[in-house]
């Protein structure tokens, strides 16, 4: 909430009128909106040093006007979790704070600690990481007790003990006290080492019986380890800070402005924590998904001048846990954001390092990662594009070289981010009029045309198609005749019919001459298209009342559009958002033998999600429908009518509406559960057949069935499983008694697992 707030202070002009405030010359409401603007903005824009900024805020601050329960509290809590990279900060400031008025330092202590069990029982887990981190940081400041803050360490490794839970629970609160420890550690270190070692002695336990990692395979970007092993998250991180502990905490890139002010800080009195132990676990709690480590660079890759911290430096961490903070804090404010990143070294003591390339790896790591992104594609493209018009000297030289790199790679790489690679690179492509050096992907032309590389070069030109158009695409490149397979074999029938018809067939040709003559007459652009969808809905639907015949529609859109990949998802999309055509027979129609030229294509994968997305938002909006029917009945005042939020009162025949509309509500959206739960059961059981039917095809004429047809099957499969999952789970129990049986292939029940160990 504080982001955009007084950007347009520089920071050294509001220093400028430091002058003591005084109850004569301005008001509390007035005291605090100035100390809240000047602690949000505190170490950006300005010339002077972060050490003297500090100093010069601390002394701002008048104690004796300032309200008894002052918002100054809540701004230092808010600003802990907004701007994490800045802790070292905070902390510095709210120990000089301290030292000056130690009640003020309770108040502050006391309100994180309230926060942090919120965060916990709201589900709140990042926020609650960095309040963590926080609390440990303010040891270093004096503010709190090295023994309150092992007590807090000891609640949070005790949850490895509980029986009963899921594996990701115990995992977040091992995650959260091994990424407070490297501000932390080195002070718990010389001042409370043995209780420090029961801690980690704890946690090393833990990982050592930790073998619940199934999911790891299913989650890497890579399915190989070569060149650089795709670690799981948790083991990652316990590796660095094992190597710190040897190394004797000590660290190279952490910030610590309040080693200027120690022998102020000595003088302090500390604070103890209430104790605090995680909220019990409910079967409704949704725990951060584990994830795997995503490296792209080494040293060698990087110029001389500079050092890339090794994998298994808590260096590497530490940036590239702020730079992914900068990132998911600024990342719809694309100028920001990369401004952000690329300044993230003003606060850092560390050396030189290969800022550019850190933040690449970590751009495609958040990009490709699994099961799904956290944000829109677009996201990631467009501050990429901003990072390299800030840095154009070096910044489009450093993504031309990781985008070979993931080409090279593309043989092991997940089918699910090639798919994100070649729809970020069109849309990279398209800001720099499509210049790319084609000929040194000839090596494309080699392979045949389901391996990832020409597979990702086909799909990334007609990606291209979608933001250009086929002349202009045409030019790009001269191998895109050889890449590209366009078939256009004539249809079997050739549009011609035996005689005479039933009435099948009759009713095929009807829709044949209907829906191609709407499509035709309507081609002149995608709004003449939806307009004459929405004037001739009626007749679809009526033509359109069986499966059989939708599928018809279906094939006959595919007919005149084929072409058009871009279309045919548009198309499909809005005639099911019309309800001409059910989400079910959209997804059988993707699976059909007729597809199966088509299978492979990524916009096939388009339509299929499209199909499931399609089931979740209308699920969210009955359910919101629902709540607020709900709500709407359940607010009374004290002699029971029931009022609206303006005041407006309900009357008794509207009450009756209501009752009536909650139970029409409940009834639709128990419809669309089960044809959600119906269209997983289609999806899934289609997968099984066509996956088992190649298997053995392929067992029976003596050939490996691991071929790239299988590849990209099995990682389609996964990628529903995966990204799905919290939907799927609901009904596992259904799917494993009826689809994924023991007599199913050992090879599709290995992704199924890997699926169930989301949640184990």
């Amino acid at each position: 909430m504080y982001k955009r707030r007084f950007q347009e202070l520089d920071q050294d002009d509001r220093f400028e009128k430091k002058a003591r405030f005084d109850s004569f010359s301005i008001s509390e409401e007035s005291i605090e909106d100035k100390l809240d603007e000047l602690i949000v903005k505190i170490g950006e824009k300005s010339t002077s040093s972060i050490d003297k900024n500090i100093e010069d805020l601390a002394d701002i601050f008048n104690f004796d006007i300032l309200p008894k329960n002052t918002r100054i509290v809540d701004v230092f809590c808010e600003c802990v979790v907004e701007f994490p990279h800045k802790i070292c900060i905070y902390s510095t400031l709210v120990g000089l704070l301290n030292v000056r008025n130690y009640s003020f330092g309770g108040e502050v202590v006391e309100k994180l600690i309230v926060n942090l069990r919120n965060h916990l029982k709201n589900g709140l887990f990042e926020n609650a990481r960095f309040m963590v981190r926080f609390v440990a940081d303010l040891v270093n400041t004096r503010v709190i007790s090295c023994g309150s803050l092992i007590n807090l360490f000891e609640n949070l490794v005790d949850v490895t003990m509980e029986d009963n839970i899921p594996q990701v629970r115990s995992d977040y609160f091992v995650f959260i006290v091994l990424s407070a420890l490297p501000w932390v550690g080195k002070e718990l270190f010389e001042k409370k080492e043995q209780e420090l070692d029961q801690i980690l002695n704890t946690i090393d336990s833990y990982m050592a019986k930790r073998t619940k990692t199934q999911y790891h395979s299913a989650l890497k970007v890579w399915h190989s380890d070569n060149p650089h092993p795709q670690e799981e998250y948790l083991g990652c991180l316990w590796n660095q800070i094992s190597k710190l502990r040897e190394e004797k905490w000590v660290e190279h890139h952490i910030y610590r402005p309040y080693i200027h002010f120690d022998n102020v800080l000595c003088e302090a009195l500390q604070h103890n924590v209430s104790s605090i132990k995680p909220p019990t676990h409910e079967p409704s709690n949704v725990y951060p998904y584990p994830q795997v480590v995503f490296r792209l660079f080494d040293y060698t890759d990087c110029p001389e001048h500079s050092i890339l911290p090794g994998s298994h430096s808590i260096d590497r961490f530490v940036i590239e846990d702020t730079l992914r903070w900068i990132f998911n804090l600024n990342c719809f404010d694309r100028k920001d954001c990369a401004t952000g990143m690329l300044n993230y070294l003003n606060l850092s003591i560390g050396a030189k390092v290969p800022l550019e390339y850190v933040i690449v790896e970590v751009m495609f790591g958040e990009m490709f990662a699994l099961p799904k992104s956290k944000f829109p594609e677009i996201c990631y493209g467009s501050i990429l594009l901003d990072l390299c018009k800030l840095q154009p000297s070096t910044f489009p030289q450093v993504l031309a070289q990781a985008v070979e790199l993931l080409f090279d790679r593309l043989d092991s790489m997940n089918g699910a981010c090639v798919n994100r690679f070649a729809c970020w690179f069109a849309y990279h492509l398209s800001n720099f009029q499509f210049r790319w050096n084609w000929d040194d992907w000839n090596i494309a032309l080699k392979y045949e045309p389901l391996h990832p590389k020409p597979k990702f070069i086909a799909e990334t030109l007609q990606y291209c198609l979608r933001l250009s158009y086929h002349a202009k695409v045409l030019e790009m490149t001269d191998i895109l005749n050889e890449i590209t397979d366009d078939d256009d074999d004539d249809d079997e029938e050739n549009g011609q019919h035996s005689f005479p018809m039933n009435s099948s067939a009759l009713l095929k040709l009807k829709i044949e001459i209907f829906v191609t003559s709407l499509l035709n007459v309507s081609s002149k652009s995608m709004t003449h298209t939806f307009s004459f969808i929405a004037k001739y809905r009626e007749v679809l639907k009526k033509l359109g009342q069986t499966e059989e015949a939708q599928i018809w529609i279906l094939d006959t859109i595919f007919e005149v559009w084929s072409s058009h990949q871009q279309l045919m998802v548009i198309l499909i999309d809005k005639l099911m958002k019309s309800e001409v055509l059910p989400h079910s027979t959209v997804a059988i129609w993707v699976f059909s033998k007729a597809n199966s030229n088509e299978f492979m294509n990524f916009y096939m994968w388009e339509i299929l999600h499209s199909t499931i997305k399609r089931t979740i938002r209308n699920i969210k909006k009955c359910t919101k429908e629902l709540e607020e029917t709900r709500t709407k009945l359940n607010t009374s005042n004290e002699d029971g009518t029931a009022k609206m939020d303006d005041g407006t009162v309900i009357t008794d025949e509207e009450k009756t509406v209501n009752y009536e509309m909650i139970e029409k509500l409940e009834e639709k959206l128990d419809s669309l559960q089960s044809e959600q739960k119906n269209l997983f059961l289609i999806i899934l059981q289609r997968f099984i057949m066509i996956l088992t039917e190649h298997i053995q095809s392929c067992e029976a004429d003596g050939k490996s069935f691991r071929n790239y047809w299988y590849f990209w099957t099995m990682s389609r499969l996964q990628e529903v499983l995966f990204l799905y999952n919290q939907f799927i789970f609901k009904y596992q129990d259904t799917y494993e008694s009826l689809l994924f049986t023991n007599d199913v292939d050992s090879n599709i029940l290995a992704i199924f697992k890997q699926f169930l160990y989301l949640h184990a």
